[in-house]
């Protein structure tokens, strides 16, 4: 399982993302909607490991272990499918 706990992302000092709860189970098919500027292509980079999760703004979890500490290359590995 993939999750986000109360996650967020900024863009200087300006929140994209502020405190997403989500998770993500195998077997399932997922879609992330919404309006242009709303966040999607953020969540998604942040899921992948492309994007620094700062301490104290939430964690994405893959099995019950934050990603967070990994490179981008191990996040990569660990969430390919």
């Amino acid at each position: 399982m993939l999750e986000t706990k109360n996650l967020t992302v900024r863009r200087g000092k300006r929140a994209v993302l502020q405190g997403v709860n989500l998770e993500f189970t195998g077997g399932a098919v997922t879609a992330i909607i919404g309006a242009n500027g709303a966040g999607k292509t953020t969540l998604l980079a942040t899921l992948a490991g492309l994007r620094n999760i700062e301490h104290g703004d939430g964690e994405v979890c893959l099995n019950g272990s934050a990603l967070s500490e990994l490179s981008k290359a191990a996040i990569a590995k660990r969430i390919a499918f």
